[in-house]
């Protein structure tokens, strides 16, 4: 079982050259005009871009909604990730794992939106 079968519990295909990601709500209603969660990042992979796996929500296990994420490779197994905190700080954070794209994300920093002298 790949890691990302442990990590989701859930069936996806292992990991293919190309990954996509999107900000979405989620709704039971197909008008989309009844209440809504998130929205939420979600991510899918591809090899030919004309076929993708299911959208697998990118940190299930988190409840704040974020859209707009940038991830950065820093080297060896770290990442950062810029994102907009929708929910909780409503603006830009800054996030890194050590332990992979992947892994554990901790808040690094919230950045400041004002001048200062």
């Amino acid at each position: 079982m790949s890691g990302l079968h442990q990590l989701f519990g859930t069936s996806i295909r292992p990991l293919t050259p190309y990954s996509g990601a999107l900000a979405s709500n989620n709704t039971d209603d197909t008008s989309h005009s009844g209440p809504s969660d998130g929205p939420f990042i979600y991510f899918s992979h591809t090899s030919d871009f004309e076929t993708f796996t299911a959208p697998v929500r990118w940190n299930s296990n988190e409840s704040a909604t974020v859209i707009d994420q940038e991830i950065q490779h820093i080297g060896g197994r770290p990442y950062v990730r810029y994102l907009s905190d929708t929910d909780v700080v409503k603006r830009v954070v800054l996030d890194r794992s050590d332990d992979g794209l992947f892994g554990t994300w901790k808040r690094v920093v919230v950045p400041v939106d004002k001048l200062r002298e």
